[in-house]
């Protein structure tokens, strides 16, 4: 097996070694996550109450359709699971009085009238000091007692701008499949049950392949037939620990100025947020700033493709198949930890989920072109190569993947799967050489995640 030829190396060596320049780099990458941390413990953008309530509301509604379509497609196999489904529902809803509706209407629909009246009763029974929510109790107790065609046109129009599609699932409450207002309905939920269903055969053969493929990788790594092509430059240079920082710094000053500005009641707009990001890859400018030339940083950052680009993309996806197992392993321990904590893993670009059209292309503009490509050049490039200069893959990999986990606006307990993930990118970088396949394997990634999304919250 050919290997790409060795690194020019010699811009690089050049490069002047200041200790105290190192510990400044090293200092400012712990002040630029620190930042991070505490604007998230602060209640940064991710953690604002209406972001909270909104993606409160949309666990809500993917739970709610998947729930609603396996009731519609599997009947009465279902109705055993049902009452702990709908006891979770209740828990995770009760802080919040608009959610405790969407849960009772989901209890209409899933275990009859009776359960849903009984449900109204308590909240009309209890504290309910907002006026809206109050009226909103009001109008689901008459849809329950006396029918939806009780309701005058505002009272139907008003649920379903408070409650889009939980609405439309009252007000269709007891119509046959066949009436279009019931179909209309049912249509998100059914799509949800079998996009979820048909993914999760898909990921069950996916990982099996992937558990086979990563072992017979495994076993050929250690004969010696499957060679590592990653070439780590020499120690002795800063400058890409330098660009890396430069980035980072970047990207928490513009996550403290979004920060201020929602503190003061201001909203960028989506082409505002497009603009900023455009400053985010002048750190790749740095290593030519520091004397290196075009030639040299598009090869240390892994910006070639000796076999082919089309190759290495097809090797990334493999690589990415088979490192599911390891992916696996990082989602259980985030569900033991969600399961523990209570706390649950989310991203606020999910919301644009539910939005329109241009919202939908600036997601996936953002998720599956932006973030590969700007995150595997500063992360498995420019970081990871500085990392690779001194230590091992093993001890690189892992330093990349933590910080790569804990920037991402998930929270904590989603470190380990965003580290899972990275681990399996920095093994791609490792195996290849090339930038391309863990660059393809991060846009597969994540296209899955915002198609699943799409289908299940559009």
């Amino acid at each position: 097996m050919t290997t790409p030829p060795p690194l020019p190396n010699a811009h690089v060596s050049a490069a002047p070694v200041r200790p105290a320049r190192r510990v400044f780099v090293w200092l400012c990458i712990g002040l630029s996550l620190a930042l991070h941390i505490v604007l998230g413990l602060a209640g940064g953008p991710a953690q604002e109450a209406a972001t909270t309530h909104a993606l409160a509301a949309l666990e809500m509604t993917i739970t709610g359709r998947y729930l609603v379509g396996a009731h519609a497609i599997l009947g009465s196999y279902l109705d055993q699971d049902l009452p702990r489904a709908m006891q979770a529902l209740d828990l995770r809803a009760r802080e919040d009085p608009t959610n405790s509706l969407r849960a009772i209407m989901l209890t209409g629909e899933l275990t009859g009238t009776a359960a849903a009246l009984e449900k109204l009763d308590r909240q009309q029974a209890g504290p309910l000091a907002v006026p809206d929510v109050r009226r909103d109790v009001q109008t689901l107790t008459q849809i329950y007692r006396a029918g939806a065609a009780s309701l005058d046109a505002a009272g139907r129009a008003r649920l379903l701008q408070r409650y889009p599609w939980f609405g439309q699932l009252a007000l269709s409450h007891g119509l046959p499949a066949t009436n279009p207002e019931r179909a209309a309905a049912l249509a998100p939920a059914i799509r949800a049950f079998f996009s979820l269903f048909i993914m999760g055969l898909l990921m069950c053969f996916a990982g099996g392949s992937g558990l086979v493929l990563l072992i017979v990788a495994s076993v050929l790594l250690a004969r010696g037939k499957l060679r590592r092509q990653y070439q780590p430059p020499p120690p002795g240079s800063t400058v890409f620990l330098e660009a890396f920082a430069l980035y980072l710094g970047a990207a928490s000053l513009l996550s403290l100025l979004t920060f201020l500005l929602r503190r003061s009641g201001w909203h960028l707009p989506p082409a505002a947020n497009l603009l900023i990001l455009l400053v985010i890859p002048l750190p790749l400018v740095w290593p030519r700033f520091r004397g290196l030339s075009w030639h040299d940083t598009a090869r240390t950052l892994g910006l070639y493709a000796p076999r082919g680009i089309g190759r290495e993309i097809a090797a990334g996806l493999v690589g990415y198949i088979a490192g599911l197992p390891i992916m696996a392993c990082g989602l259980g321990l985030t569900l033991i930890l969600t399961t523990v904590t209570g706390n649950k893993p989310s991203h606020p670009i999910a919301l644009e989920a539910q939005g329109g059209i241009w919202l939908l292309i600036e997601m996936f503009l953002l998720a599956v072109v932006w973030a590969p490509i700007t995150e595997e050049l500063m992360f498995r490039g420019a970081f990871f190569g500085h990392l690779r200069q001194r230590w091992g893959w093993a001890i690189s990999a892992s330093l990349v993947a933590f910080i790569f986990a804990a920037l991402h606006p998930q929270g904590w307990v989603a470190i380990p799967i965003l580290g899972a993930i990275a681990l399996v990118l920095a093994g791609i970088r490792e195996w290849r050489g090339s930038i391309f396949g863990s660059m393809a394997a991060h846009a597969l990634n994540n296209t899955i995640a915002v198609a699943l999304l799409v289908l299940l919250a559009s």
